[in-house]
């Protein structure tokens, strides 16, 4: 009996705060096409830019984080800059993985 109130207690948790996170957000494209957003989150580089600047308004809003796996896979970018303030940024783990031309 014990068991099945945990797990039941546990499935509930999980429904309230972990799904609605994942199912909430709602990535936006950029106007030029070059990214995905969702609020202060850039999700995804969909350009294939060897050098990129990393905005910091996307659509009229302020970016503060490079989301988990941004330019994952990505094989063209060789250069990432991003825009002032840098004391502003905040990069995610995995927001580089297999950028294997990265070099600055």
């Amino acid at each position: 009996m014990r068991k099945k109130i945990f797990g039941f207690v546990f499935a509930l948790l999980v429904a309230i705060f972990i799904l609605p996170a994942n199912i909430a957000r709602a990535d936006e494209v950029s106007p030029d096409g070059q990214w995905m957003y969702s609020g202060a989150y850039i999700t995804k580089y969909l350009g294939n830019a060897e050098n990129v600047t990393v905005p910091a308004t996307v659509d009229g809003n302020d970016m503060y984080f490079i989301d988990s796996n941004c330019f994952d896979g990505n094989y063209t970018v060789k250069s990432i800059t991003l825009e002032e303030p840098y004391s502003e940024w905040n990069i995610l783990s995995n927001a580089f993985y297999n950028c294997m031309n990265l070099k600055e």
